[in-house]
């Protein structure tokens, strides 16, 4: 018992010690809700002294608490989920409603009780009315809707679209989604109440978006309880100014649950892709007038369930994904006509071509097409009237792209007795994406067509543990602790060592290996080979440390709300510049332009 006191004590001490550090008022972030209301008689005349006791009716978890004068009353600092609400009072039959608690929100359950004996009972059908009390505009998506809202990618951002202010990407993506108006990096992301902000980028590090479009490490919409998003947050949200996006993973309880699930989406049915379809050489080349395969997998299991029934608890799930499928675009490439041309002008004046450059030339996609070979030239042409007498064409670029992830999640509730309780939660996921750079080329259909490709391994992991304190029927000391770590590296998908194609690039190390990035500045935007010439990105890793205290005290027709955070953060990052890059300009045009006999010009 003496051991217990001290860390009582230990732990008020450390919520006065926050005001005392920051000199400033200090929040902690709600996860809980309250249930409140007004006991009175048949006639409207007020009930005092009457007590007023809340089950959960998974865990069986109980709060009592008593009317004041006036007959009101307010259990704050509940759990989601539903709850069996009880008024007893000397001379009035025993009365009960159900009330479903939700995080940030104040239930108003309020009682008209009948005169009888207290063994009566009197339950009301239906649940309390969801009276949204709290002034910060609450928007809820419940697990109904988390469970019959088809989500494209089992992405959970997906659900944010559906409740009002907030703005999402078509498609959605990276840092896709603005609150009323902020800044896509202003949002302040939760999971149990425990910090999901990645530092780095200003987004989730659970469920953040990766190079291909969807969650490097997702969040499963199976895990989660209910999804809120607190349109105007209170002083308990710090860090960010922007919108909390809440979310409370789902418990064990007394009753056995679970589930699976398995997508596949095999491609059967597609439409053939625009890009593919447009094309001049109707459709002889490789891959084109086809649907895109795409070939993506997911799958899923949960379990949660009693260890001691109405004492300990827990909840369990993973998810993995296996993603397959092409980009597909028109790029504009050289044509075998122009650099023909250019190696008989080269030749022609005595020269001999560089061997380097042939090698990184030899990278180079090329087109084909005969309808872009050796063009008519009529009278007053220029390069940019004719196709293919620019020295550039068209090609249809088919890149494989895959990704691949697994995660696992596990949340123990345990009550330590009818005053403290604990939980303690864990997730972690792996994934590692690989597809094309934004803007490009893709190498030589001679070569592995994923070579130029960007590369993700990602890691994000959080850890967390709360204490609950019930002082007495009016106090409550909620203490939390949590880590949240996500780590990624980008990179291009080859390590191929420049001096092995004849390129000394001065001193590498072997992480800084790759193609070198060539750019030929007149096949417009994204005219390039070698892949992303800014990679390798690292941050390995990013981390917080964050502890909260949380304390609610009810004193009358008041309600006192006292807390702080405080929070150790870092990010390890480095964008290395240190692969070689070549730009080749318009003086190959003129190669090209000047290169043939019929024009009778010369260089």
């Amino acid at each position: 018992m003496a051991g217990e006191r001290l860390v009582r004590c230990a732990s008020v001490l450390l919520v006065f010690g926050l005001f005392v550090v920051t000199g400033l008022p200090a929040f902690a972030q709600t996860i809980t809700g309250d249930i409140t209301g007004v006991v009175t008689d048949h006639t409207g005349a007020v009930l005092p002294n009457a007590t007023v006791t809340v089950v959960n009716t998974g865990t069986n978890l109980s709060r009592s608490a008593t009317t004041n004068d006036a007959g009101n009353y307010r259990i704050p600092n509940l759990s989601i989920g539903e709850y069996k609400v009880t008024a007893i009072a000397q001379g009035f039959t025993t009365a009960v409603i159900t009330a479903e608690v939700r995080a940030g929100a104040i239930v108003q359950a309020s009682f008209k009780m009948a005169v009888g004996q207290r063994s009566e009972t009197v339950e009301v059908e239906g649940s309390a009315p969801m009276t949204e009390l709290s002034p910060n505009l609450n928007n809820y998506v419940d697990s109904l809707k988390i469970e019959n809202v088809p989500l494209n990618g089992r992405d959970f951002n997906s659900l944010l679209a559906i409740t009002p202010g907030v703005q999402r990407d078509p498609g959605g993506g990276f840092l896709a989604i603005s609150i009323n108006g902020s800044r896509t990096t202003s949002n302040n992301y939760f999971i149990d109440g425990l910090y999901n902000n990645d530092r780095y980028y200003g987004d989730s590090a659970i469920n953040q978006t990766g190079i291909l479009g969807i969650p490097a490490v997702t969040f499963p919409p199976d895990a989660i309880e209910e999804l809120s998003v607190q349109e105007t947050p209170s002083a308990e949200f710090g860090v960010k100014g922007g919108a909390p996006i809440l979310l409370s993973m789902k418990s064990g309880t007394n009753t056995w649950h679970g589930g699976a699930t398995w997508i596949n989406h095999s491609g059967i049915g597609d439409a053939d892709n625009y890009f593919a379809n447009h094309n001049s050489d109707n459709c002889q080349g490789p891959g084109e007038c086809r649907p895109t395969p795409i070939h993506n997998n997911q799958f899923h299991a949960n379990i949660g369930g009693p260890i001691i029934p109405d004492k300990a608890f827990f909840f369990l799930f993973y998810e993995g994904q296996r993603n397959k499928s092409e980009s597909v675009k028109s790029r504009r490439v050289p044509t075998q006509y122009a650099i023909d041309a250019a190696k008989a002008d080269i030749a022609a004046n005595g020269l001999t071509i560089d061997p380097v450059g042939q090698t990184l030339l030899n990278y180079f996609p090329v087109d084909t097409n005969l309808a872009d070979q050796n063009p008519v030239v009529p009278p007053g042409a220029t390069p940019s009237t004719i196709p293919g007498l620019d020295g550039v064409g068209l090609f249809t670029q088919h890149t494989p792209s895959t990704a691949s992830n697994n995660e696992f999640g596990v949340k123990f509730d345990y009550k330590l007795n009818p005053s403290n309780s604990l939980a303690v939660r864990y997730i972690f996921g792996d994934s590692l994406q690989n597809g094309p750079p934004f803007a490009g080329l893709p190498p030589n259909p001679a070569f592995a067509q994923n070579i130029f490709n960007s590369i993700a391994p990602s890691r994000a992991q959080m850890a967390g543990a709360s204490w609950t304190w019930n002082i007495s029927n009016n106090k409550i000391l909620e203490s939390r602790f949590g880590y949240t770590r996500f780590s990624q590296l980008i990179d291009v998908n080859n390590k191929i060592d420049p001096k092995s194609l004849g390129i000394d690039t001065g001193p590498l190390g072997a992480a800084d290996f790759g193609i070198p990035y060539v750019y030929m500045y007149h096949l417009g935007y994204g005219g390039y080979i070698g892949g992303v010439q800014g990679y390798p990105l690292v941050t390995r890793p990013d981390a917080t440390y964050d502890w909260s205290e949380h304390f609610s005290w009810v004193k009358g027709n008041h309600t006192i709300k006292l807390g702080g955070n405080f929070q150790r953060a870092y990010t390890n990052s480095i964008r290395n510049e240190a692969r070689t890059g070549l730009t080749v300009g318009y003086f190959s045009l003129l190669i090209v332009w000047c290169g043939r006999v019929d024009r009778g010009c010369a260089i």
